[in-house]
């Protein structure tokens, strides 16, 4: 049974497919046009060069957002939409079309920056964008804040673009190149509490108020939509713009026709979303349709989903300037492509995606693609550092054990965030959080030496660094929970504030309250430790040293039953590491069970545990020490521990 969803987009559909260019490829085809008195000939609705931006965040990478696969069909209608005369007849290359795995942060910067350098003084440009939004703490209350495919819910302020920020810096840009927009959100908050819905109101007033004239609609909900398709109010918009909304009959739909259509069709949107559709001003229309081949009947029999557009890009400009270039470009350009594809994008010199840009720039045969060259290597560049936080923030296990076993890429960062600033320049929207990011990375790398060489001077370097990417952003937790951990090495009592400040601003972030555990700790509170332990364990049970600190805490609280339980999980969760089989060697040693206890401890010693020192003086394993069973195992793996 065909879903309203679906009823909607046939309609969409119809009337766009007989909206679209018959003579693909053929240049710019008559347009549909009443006659006009005295001879005038009329011009388009949109008569000047258009770009546009469209954006549909289907997926998410964190799980504490939600799909929404109507989002690539909502983006890539609306795409249609915008290359359809109704909506300006965009041509291919002037539509940037980010969805699924494509609609990353990284990608999202580098196509709001095509968007500012491209147009020229007098354009029109446009942004959709469908995704989720989420109210973010920060020093000012909550704020909203729109989410990519990429952007993790726990990164707060650093892992998404604030919706304030981001409309200030389109009417900036607009502003300052003297350009007309038209900016379109199509929101999916979640479920909402009371206060939350008062905020989000108070916000959507306030952006309202910040445009020249703007339509803006919401629906709240107090429970999660179990509707997996939430479709939002993007075909109720489309609707209105192939006609619906046309109420003088001019076939012309203005920015207060589409403001009453959406009024007048808010209760058939799905709780949980909002709209923003904004103007540079009140007269400039949004669309023009031709009655005559609009779609009567949304039921009527058609296509149900509409053909897949792929991400639209200069591949026709880049054939063209390539057929004309010599033998050499073509190989560095070729080069460029696959090095950036398999990751080469500093290293090795001469053969990597920077150098290969540079030598690029010195061919004036493809001078019109340098811009489109250097937002691809910045893209390329933050993409890779912002998935490695990612995975730091989703407190994923492969990401913890690189930096807990010092591998990972990490001494490398530093250098993609410079060449990222130095290709974007100080001035771009972006650069706080690039430099964040440059600072942070030579912090950790910092850190992560002092911990294989002991040598002091490089945790005060960590300190400095660690200082300064806050200076740039000082609400990033992963930076504050850096601070913490830097604190608590050098046995400062500031550690657990900065633990702190991280969680206020990522609640839902497990690492800081397993730091604060640790910390407690070692200063032997352990019904601090054990609080902060089962709190980092609710918020992350995959992670192995979570779970094994909860139950190394119950071991030092001695109650046992709890210590294995949770040693025993942590252990099925990473089989490979040592300190658990020594935990639980201590826990039977404790309780006078020797032969399992001496089981455990063989399990320490063959997945690299090596401290003997420390064993030989550990009160919990005093029952193991001066036997005989301990000797041979001494003597079978460390020979040299054991006197003849």
């Amino acid at each position: 049974m065909k879903t309203a969803f679906l009823s909607y987009l046939t309609a969409i559909i119809l009337s766009l497919v007989a909206l679209l260019p018959a003579t693909a490829g053929k240049g710019v085809p008559p347009l549909h046009r009443k006659p006009l008195p005295n001879g005038q000939t009329g011009e388009h609705v949109n008569p000047k060069p258009k770009r546009a931006v469209v954006i549909g965040v289907s997926i998410q990478q964190d799980s504490l957002l939600p799909s929404l696969p109507a989002n690539q069909q909502n983006a890539e209608v609306y795409a249609a939409f915008l290359r359809s005369s109704g909506g300006g007849l965009l041509p291919a290359d002037h539509v940037q079309l980010l969805t699924g795995e494509d609609a990353t942060m990284a990608s999202f910067t580098a196509a709001l920056g095509w968007l500012e350098e491209e147009s020229k003084p007098g354009d029109q440009v446009t942004l959709y964008f469908a995704g989720n939004a989420r109210l973010v703490k920060s020093d000012v209350g909550p704020v909203p804040h729109i989410f990519l495919a990429d952007s993790p819910q726990a990164l707060g302020k650093t892992g998404s673009m604030p919706l304030a920020r981001l409309c200030f810096l389109l009417q900036d840009f607009s502003l300052k190149k003297s350009l007309k927009y038209n900016l379109v959100f199509d929101l999916n908050m979640g479920p909402t509490l009371e206060e939350e819905d008062e905020i989000w109101r108070q916000w959507l007033q306030a952006l309202q108020k910040s445009f020249p004239f703007a339509a803006v609609e919401a629906s709240f909900s107090k429970i999660q939509n179990p509707k997996k398709n939430m479709t939002g109010f993007t075909p109720l918009l489309l609707d209105g713009l192939l006609g619906a909304a046309d109420l003088n009959g001019n076939e012309i739909i203005s920015p207060k026709e589409v403001e009453k259509h959406l009024h007048s069709q808010r209760k058939r949107a799905l709780g949980g979303q909002a709209m923003i559709v904004a103007f540079s001003d009140e007269q400039t229309p949004m669309s023009k349709f031709d009655a005559n081949k609009r779609s009567k009947a949304p039921g009527e029999k058609g296509p149900s989903q509409f053909p897949n557009l792929v991400r639209q890009d200069l591949s026709h400009l880049e054939d063209s300037l390539l057929a004309a270039a010599d033998g050499r470009t073509r190989q560095w350009y070729q080069d460029f492509i696959l090095t950036m594809k398999l990751g080469k994008l500093m290293e090795p010199a001469g053969r990597c995606t920077s150098d290969l840009y540079d030598s690029l720039l010195t061919q004036p045969a493809i001078r019109p693609l340098h811009s489109h060259l250097r937002r691809q290597l910045a893209a390329a560049l933050q993409d890779e550092t912002q998935q490695v936080l990612n995975d730091y923030l989703r407190t994923d296990t492969r990401e913890l054990q690189r930096r807990w076993k010092h591998g990972g890429n990490y001494a490398a960062y530093p250098g993609y965030m410079a060449r990222t600033a130095d290709l974007l320049g100080e001035k771009h929207f972006m650069n706080s959080i690039i430099q964040c990011k440059r600072y942070y990375f030579e912090g950790l790398t910092a850190r992560l030496d002092f911990e294989k060489t002991k040598d002091s001077t490089l945790l005060q370097r960590a300190l400095e660094k660690q200082q300064l990417a806050l200076h740039y952003e000082p609400e990033a937790p992963f930076v504050l929970n850096e601070l913490g951990i830097l604190h608590f090495l050098m046995k400062s009592s500031g550690a657990k504030a900065y633990y702190l400040q991280a969680i206020n601003l990522a609640p839902q972030w497990g690492i800081p309250y397993l730091n604060i555990a640790v910390l407690h700790n070692n200063l032997e509170q352990f019904d601090s430790a054990l609080l902060y332990a089962q709190l980092a364990v609710d918020l992350t049970p995959w992670n192995p040293v979570a779970v094994a600190t909860l139950g190394g805490v119950n071991l030092q609280l001695r109650q046992f039953a709890a210590a294995e339980y949770w040693l025993r999980n942590a252990a099925s969760i990473d089989p490979t590491e040592a300190g658990i089989y020594y935990d639980l060697s201590c826990l039977k040693a404790l309780q006078g069970q020797t032969a399992p206890a001496f089981q455990w401890l063989e399990m320490a010693f063959k997945f690299g545990y090596k401290d003997i020192d420390y064993l030989k003086q550990d009160a919990d394993l005093v029952s193991l020490i001066d036997t005989k069973q301990l000797e041979e195992l001494l003597r079978k793996y460390f020979p040299d521990h054991v006197k003849d």
